[in-house]
């Protein structure tokens, strides 16, 4: 299981080098390297987890849980950009990034400057099937 992730981490990073390479489209393809890039620094997380080197490195826990929040705007603003005549970031476009910004700053203040102590403790409650009531929500 662990090569699949080590695979499609790889993958990405690949795919990332290629597409800052091309010419043509320079925002779009910037666009698409930083989602892809997002997705292996998720599936390296999600390695860490399985692997359970995660444990060692206690601040790294919950850094996945915002980046769900940010793939569906970057593929729309990519889409955007690939089929529009004016490729223009427009202020109502911004309204895509709501979810990912109230959630980012939701759990920045709630988790993230948490000890790592804390953080530990509370994936080690996770494993043990007790999940928090924010969790669920």
């Amino acid at each position: 299981m662990e090569i699949i992730f080590i695979i499609g981490i790889a993958q990405a990073i690949f795919f990332c080098y290629l597409l800052l390479m091309k010419k043509n489209n320079k925002l779009a393809n910037y666009l698409l390297a930083f989602l892809l890039l997002s997705i292996s620094f998720s599936l390296l997380l999600k390695y860490l987890y399985v692997t359970n080197i995660i444990e060692q490195m206690p601040h790294l826990i919950g850094l996945d849980s915002t980046f769900p929040f940010i793939y569906a705007p970057l593929v729309y603003f990519y889409a955007r950009l690939l089929t529009s005549n004016k490729p223009v970031f427009r202020r109502k476009d911004s309204l895509h990034l709501i979810p990912f910004a109230l959630f980012f700053i939701y759990i920045f203040f709630s988790f993230y400057l948490k000890s790592g102590s804390y953080k530990y403790e509370f994936l080690q409650s996770i494993h043990n099937g007790i999940i928090p009531l924010d969790l669920n929500i």
